[in-house]
């Protein structure tokens, strides 16, 4: 749930009133003194709830391999099993 249910209305009816004026993003803003920056910030929000939302960590394993045969200030890098 947002934090501000009051304040989330408002913008959908923001958006909703600059969709129906056929303006760009813009100009609307521009005539209706709002920031651009605020205005593409709730559009996002509105528009993509589900990316909005608590996002979860994903951690990938890492294996590392002993190479104490490695000349120092040197560079590895293995793609696929092939080393360069």
């Amino acid at each position: 749930m947002p934090k501000n249910p009051e304040l989330r209305k408002v913008w959908e009816q923001r958006i909703a009133d600059y969709r129906k004026s056929g303006q760009t993003q813009v100009n609307w803003c521009k005539e209706n003194q709002w920031s651009i920056h605020q205005f593409k910030y709730w559009l996002r929000k509105i528009e993509n709830p589900i990316n909005n939302q608590g996002k979860s960590t994903k951690w990938a394993s890492v294996t590392l391999e002993d190479h104490s045969q490695t000349v120092e200030n040197s560079l590895r890098i293995e793609i696929s099993g092939i080393s360069i």
